[in-house]
């Protein structure tokens, strides 16, 4: 048996699988799970994108989970975390530290960070999220738990999640505008609640 469903069924940790059609992106998956084919009822909660990330001299990982939707800004999140270099993680960091393949990252894959390396970090939204989305380390099925679902995942594998309120992305600078914004209150909030976190 899968041993992220094991460990679901193990802790009476309530779950909706949908198995479905191998898919390696946000966007196949969503494609397929808006198919009347697979599904009933529509999806609830929130669809996830993950990126597994890590400093420039690799003594830091994370697990960022956030809404497909969005589009985040890395570099000024690294300034928020307090991390230099923050940037994508190789597909050879993810096997060899979550022992997934890049097709199959989720929250899930917390599950196999034995050593506890790899931070699990969130984007703010998701802390007041109804339901969102993963995958049980697998490419062929989504796996929709509530909010209080994850949480109980999180405690089953002795975790606390990290909530960053992620900086959206600037896609397009206006002319006579300064090419790098200052950070906010809150944006400095933060970095000083993560410099103490990541002590």
């Amino acid at each position: 048996m899968n041993s992220v469903l094991q460990l679901l069924d193990k802790f009476s940790i309530d779950y909706q699988l949908i198995e479905r059609p191998s898919s390696i992106s946000c966007e196949e998956s969503e494609a397929y799970l808006s198919d009347d084919i697979y599904l009933s009822d529509d999806i609830p909660g929130i669809q996830l994108r993950h990126l597994f990330l890590r400093d420039r001299k690799k003594h830091s990982f994370f697990l960022f989970a956030y809404n497909a939707q969005r589009k985040v800004c890395l570099k000024k999140m690294g300034q928020m975390l307090g991390v230099k270099g923050l940037t994508m993680a190789s597909i050879e960091d993810l096997k060899q530290m979550l022992n997934v393949d890049s097709g199959a990252v989720s929250l899930c894959a917390m599950i196999n960070d034995i050593e506890h390396k790899v931070i699990p970090l969130l984007d703010e939204e998701l802390r007041t999220a109804t339901h969102y989305c993963g995958v049980p380390n697998v490419t062929t099925a989504t796996l929709i738990l509530s909010n209080q679902a994850w949480q109980q995942f999180f405690k089953a594998i002795d975790r606390s999640p990290v909530y960053i309120d992620a900086p959206a992305r600037e896609t397009e600078r206006v002319a006579g505008t300064p090419r790098r914004r200052a950070l906010t209150e809150n944006e400095k909030q933060q970095i000083e609640q993560f410099e103490r976190i990541l002590d």
